[in-house]
């Protein structure tokens, strides 16, 4: 049954922060079944490359062996104005899919897109297809391939005595090797038990070298003189702009130049768009409350965002310096949405000298009494106020309810705030 759901993030709006396997090893292809895609390639694109809106990112990876270019779902980012939902259903092979098809309400390109998971033992795999049309020209028809590894959580710990891998003296301990439950890949593995052995207090061995891609290989090797045993661990990067950058790690185990062990890192590092991000607000109702959409523009790489969100967002803003002999600085926080001043932050009281100069219970128009006072520093002018009351069986369980509100006077300028607990 074809249903509707706010899933499109997973498909289009997805975070460009988020972990994308770049070299995520497959087992098959969407269009060369035959090759294993075992190593791929990012090529970045912006928005402009295809006449779409400013702030879009689309990563398309390049198979080494068989040239395929495929899309991961993790790996573009629309900075379109689409809505938030996608047709949703389970395939007759109960294989979960997600489908859309709809046009840009700002640049006006269509976007076609499916996605369907299979699931097989330990992974998930994802096929499917994304388009693009502008103007009625089809500029972006790339099938979605990606295999998400390990889902299963189970993980198997083997220790393995140094021992049993070289027969020569002088070294002891056990190598940790962490392995897959389900299909046996080897996930991690720990030299830390390793005794005796001459890796002990030594600097590793550095090299680089550039390959026929003209990416980096920086390799750092330990070796053992006594027993023969090596860590070799090799590091490529890819700088996608200025923000992003991908990270491969192959750390292998070798004994007498045989790879015994290997297992593979890859993460996405160095996202700095939140160090460089403008931030807009549209508020959707009559409060933070009722909703807002936010706009992010990172101003080093062009990354857009859109979503919704909805709450006070608060700010720490300074607005005074006290003077000598006072201490400390006037902050407030403010919700950068609304500009609501909704707590009052830090205010120092110590080396103030604080005089209470008024006290009293009034009731005011609606017949509630309160408790008030004002203090009022004799070096700086500064005031503080407090205004105190109590509301009778105003909770929802019927319990007392008290307002405290708190006023700082500095300057001619007045910031409040309103404290409500249950008594």
């Amino acid at each position: 049954m074809k249903v509707k759901t706010k899933l499109i993030s997973v498909v289009f709006m997805c975070m460009i922060t988020a972990v994308i396997m770049l070299f995520t090893a497959c087992e098959g292809g969407t269009k060369s079944p035959e090759c294993a895609h075992k190593t791929r390639l990012p090529t970045f694109y912006t928005g402009e490359d295809f006449g779409i809106c400013d702030g879009s990112q689309i990563i398309v990876m390049t198979c080494e062996s068989c040239g395929d270019q495929m899309l991961e779902i993790s790996g573009f980012n629309l900075a379109c104005e689409l809505s938030d939902e996608a047709e949703s259903g389970v395939t007759k092979k109960g294989n979960a899919y997600l489908k859309v098809n709809e046009a840009c309400k700002v640049c006006g390109a269509n976007f076609e897109a499916y996605n369907e998971t299979t699931e097989i033992e330990c992974s998930e795999i994802n096929e499917g297809y994304l388009k693009i049309t502008k103007n009625n020209v089809l500029v972006l028809d790339m099938p979605i391939y990606y295999i998400n590894n390990h889902s299963c959580p189970d993980r198997e710990l083997k220790k393995i005595k140094v021992s049993d891998l070289t027969e020569k003296e002088n070294c002891g301990g056990y190598i940790e090797v962490k392995t897959c439950s389900v299909c046996g890949k080897v996930v991690n593995v720990n030299y830390d038990n390793i005794i005796g052995w001459g890796l002990r207090g030594r600097m590793p061995a550095y090299s680089e070298f550039i390959d026929e891609n003209g990416l980096t290989h920086e390799v750092e090797t330990l070796s053992c003189e006594d027993c023969g045993i090596k860590i070799a661990e090799q590091k490529i990067s890819v700088k996608l702009n200025r923000c992003d950058t991908y990270l491969k790690t192959v750390s292998q185990l070798i004994v007498d130049e045989e790879v015994i062990y290997e297992y593979v890192i890859e993460e996405r590092v160095d996202s700095n768009h939140y160090h460089y991000t403008e931030y807009t607000y549209e508020m959707l109702g009559e409060a933070c409350e009722d909703g807002y959409a936010v706009k992010e523009v990172c101003e080093r790489c062009g990354y857009i965002s859109k979503y919704k969100s909805s709450g006070h967002i608060f700010e720490v803003k300074d607005v005074a310096r006290f003077p000598e002999p006072c201490i400390g600085n006037l902050e407030i926080e403010v919700c950068r949405v609304c500009g609501e001043t909704v707590w009052r932050k830090a205010f120092y009281l110590g080396g103030h000298t604080l005089e209470r100069v008024e006290e009293k219970n009034y009731t005011d128009e609606k017949g509630i009494e309160h408790y008030y006072y004002l203090e009022k520093c004799a070096e700086c002018g500064v005031e503080v106020s407090h205004d105190e009351y109590t509301i009778s069986g105003g909770s929802e369980t019927g319990g007392d309810i008290v307002y405290v509100t708190e006023t700082v006077t500095y300057q001619e300028k007045s910031y409040s705030y309103t404290n409500v607990r249950q008594k």
